[in-house]
């Protein structure tokens, strides 16, 4: 049973110690689960956009379809968290009444959310260095029942330090590259070649979009899988391999 004490915040330091010292997903995951079981939570999501990593006790099927359909750029819930930049407490239904004109796909993800145990809950945001959406991490917590006035009020701190904290071990535990022994052997497609050819000029983004006639978000999505290909996660990395494998010129 969750209690709140006073005024303060508190965030059992054991939980802190436990993300600090995990070593696998499976770790994490079991600190995800106590803090669930501390705070009255029955379901827990962790999600790095991106590559869309993900950690979660949600159905496979929910996380499946989710990942498969590309929800999380629909995603009243994450749209709202993105939109406050801290962790936000939802109700689905109280989102699915709040604006008469949201489209089809959105009050499907929300019963898909509702259906799958998550009625209500509370998300928080880790922004990368940029603050760019395309490189957040999610940390949410949800369970069926109500939460009262006093528990977002308590909840949402929680949520937020637990995640600072959780998002930056997960991230570098998810995006362990495998040893590439021969760089050689790495293929790209011509989009990615071409992609990183420009990026390798100092070229943007946004200027390679319009080099070749592309948008901004499928430049990124080519240059994050030839990094996935060289087992690079920064676009410098991604290019300097590149360059060593002959895939590309200087």
């Amino acid at each position: 049973m969750a209690r709140y004490r006073g005024e303060s915040v508190e965030l059992d330091l054991g939980l802190i110690y436990g993300i600090a010292e995990s070593r696998s997903a499976d770790e994490l995951a079991s600190i995800a689960k106590r803090f669930c079981e501390v705070n009255e939570f029955a379901k827990w999501k962790y999600s790095l956009a991106g590559p869309d990593q993900v950690l979660s006790n949600y159905p496979d099927s929910f996380i499946r379809t989710y990942l498969e359909k590309r929800l999380r750029m629909l995603d009243p819930v994450i749209k709202t968290t993105i939109g406050n930049r801290r962790a936000t407490s939802w109700d689905v239904v109280s989102l699915m009444r709040a604006d008469k004109a949201k489209s089809a796909p959105e009050r499907e993800i929300l019963e898909m959310r509702r259906a799958a145990g998550g009625r209500v809950g509370v998300t928080a945001p880790a922004f990368d260095r940029g603050g760019q959406h395309y490189d957040i991490a999610l940390v949410s917590f949800a369970r069926a029942r109500t939460l009262t006035q006093v528990e977002q009020r308590y909840n949402e701190p929680r949520v937020q330090l637990f995640a600072a904290y959780f998002a930056s071990v997960a991230a570098a535990i998810l995006l362990r590259r495998p040893r590439i022994e021969k760089l050689e052997t790495v293929s790209l497609t011509d989009r990615e070649r071409d992609c990183l050819s420009w990026a390798a000029k100092g070229k943007s983004s946004w200027e390679i979009g319009q080099l070749l006639n592309i948008s901004e978000p499928t430049v990124k999505f080519h240059l994050m899988n030839a990094g996935r290909k060289l087992g690079a996660h920064t676009r410098a990395l991604t290019i300097t391999r590149a360059i060593q494998a002959g895939l590309i010129n200087p």
